[in-house]
């Protein structure tokens, strides 16, 4: 290397003073790769966490009206609604009426006998339960033709932090089926 400098020209190497700015430099370039890194993560981590939490609360809905539901008169539509935003808080949705109410509910029969199906009843978000409709009422009167109800629930997820090319929320669905258990 030292044939190819210039004649009285000496090397000398380069001073730890001269390189001091590009550490900052680069820390500057990195850092907000690194917080889209660890904000997607974490946001990333609370949407599973309100998927899992909504299809349990599904689950938990379609049991619920389910099960000897046909002979008991407490297991109508609103309480079925009602069963499905009780067991749906976790971090992100909060336990308080309007964020349950925030939770769109469907309630569907599928019939065995024809396999028609049709809406039994629904909550939209932000609307509070009613209906005394009871969704597993044995309309055959036969046990051997159970129909099958499925409870399809909805739910916007806010982000912390606005993510570039998605935006600020994501929208979470859930869905569950059981059969009607009639009794002979």
């Amino acid at each position: 290397m030292r044939s190819a400098l210039r004649k009285g020209a000496t090397f000398r190497p380069r001073r730890r003073g001269e390189e001091r700015g590009a550490s900052a430099v680069e820390f500057a370039l990195i850092v907000p790769v690194l917080l889209l890194v660890v904000f997607g993560v974490i946001n990333f981590g609370i949407l599973m966490a309100q998927k899992a939490s909504l299809s349990n609360a599904t689950r938990v809905g379609a049991r619920y009206a389910t099960v000897n539901a046909y002979t008991a008169t407490t297991h109508t539509c609103a309480s079925v609604i009602d069963r499905v935003r009780n067991a749906a808080p976790t971090f992100g949705i909060a336990n308080t009426t309007a964020a349950k109410q925030a939770i769109a509910v469907t309630v569907k029969l599928t019939k065995a006998s024809d396999g028609t199906t049709a809406p039994v009843c629904a909550a939209n978000a932000g609307v509070a339960s009613s209906g005394s409709t009871l969704p597993c009422a044995n309309a055959t009167g036969s046990p051997d033709t159970p129909d099958t109800l499925t409870i399809d629930a909805t739910y916007t997820s806010k982000f912390l932090v606005s993510v570039p090319g998605i935006g600020s929320g994501l929208t979470l669905g859930s869905s569950s089926s059981f059969q009607c258990e009639y009794y002979k």
